[in-house]
């Protein structure tokens, strides 16, 4: 094309370089590592084989990072102001993702409370069973305690029928 009132070419329509060929590959490296890292911490458990390879867009806006399916399909991962992840990624990888941090904290937190309720229940058998351990040693000790002054009992009638007879014999002396 030639400019109409110069006729020299006409460059207004040449294509101005994009910023992301100027990008350097060590940046665009740790911009996905950053990526992935924000989705092993938001979802700690997330299977990132299954969600597929983690790079820079070939087919839409080169500065976007997204997953490449194995069809050659990308999916978008974070929103334009690297806020969160954009729902269409959450929905299509919610399998592989797993639970969030935030569930697995809130979980986490349940069973904790679960095993302090389960302590404070043993803690408090355990005390009930030595009040009842404590009470039937008491008791074994008061029937033993019983149980010699019977027989020191028995033993001085015994002795005092020995030395004086028996109360039958006693009574018919008088």
């Amino acid at each position: 094309m030639q400019h109409e009132q110069t006729g020299m070419p006409d460059t207004s329509y040449d294509e101005t370089p994009l910023l992301e060929h100027f990008i350097d590959p060590e940046e665009k490296q740790s911009a996905v590592d950053r990526t992935s890292d924000f989705i092993k911490r938001r979802f700690p458990k997330v299977g990132l084989k299954k969600i597929g390879p983690v790079g820079y867009s070939k087919k839409g806006a080169q500065a976007d990072i997204v997953s490449f399916g194995p069809q050659g399909g990308e999916t978008k991962i974070l929103k334009k102001d690297g806020s969160g992840f954009l729902k269409s990624f959450t929905d299509k990888f919610l399998k592989s993702l797993g639970p969030s941090a935030e569930q697995i904290i809130t979980e986490d937190r349940d069973t904790i409370q679960e095993q302090r309720q389960r302590l404070e229940e043993a803690e408090k058998q355990q005390r009930e069973a030595e009040t009842i351990a404590a009470e039937r040693d008491k008791e074994l000790r008061e029937m033993e305690n019983l149980k010699r002054q019977t027989e020191r009992t028995q033993a001085r009638i015994d002795a005092l029928q020995e030395e004086h007879g028996s109360n039958l014999e006693s009574q018919e002396e008088l």
